[in-house]
């Protein structure tokens, strides 16, 4: 896997920024952007591999559990910058739920909630700013 434009953004945005610089959230519309649809499992096996390129680059970036990312793909489609397009069983599925494919919103692909979704939620949701 070749590492994409805003990935490679990302990584020295984190090198010289630090933990600030935000990672997954951009990270999800970067990919969603490139491939326009995927399932949760997918991206995450996806920004698995990424944070371990990164890693090698000396980012430093730390990984995310699965049931982490599905979080912060919650607080995405709460807030209205992802949606959910369809459901499929996958072929050898035999049990659980059918994966979810998402894609952008394109009206929200400029929101700043983006950076920090889980802060934007809170701030929405009570009404208030820090």
């Amino acid at each position: 896997m070749e590492l994409r434009d805003f990935e490679l953004e990302i990584i020295e945005g984190f090198i010289t920024q630090g933990r600030r610089f935000p990672r997954v959230g951009v990270w999800i519309r970067g990919h969603l952007t490139d491939v326009g649809r995927d399932y949760i499992y997918g991206m995450w096996k996806r920004y698995i591999e990424f944070v371990e390129k990164a890693n090698k680059k000396g980012a430093k970036i730390q990984r995310v559990s699965y049931r982490q990312f599905r979080i912060y793909v919650w607080f995405l489609k709460k807030l209205g910058l992802i949606r959910v397009v369809r459901h499929r069983r996958a072929r050898d599925q035999v049990k659980g739920a059918p994966r979810a494919y998402v894609e952008l919103v394109p009206e929200k692909i400029d929101d700043p909630a983006w950076f920090n979704p889980i802060r934007a939620w809170e701030e929405r949701k009570h009404g208030f700013r820090s």
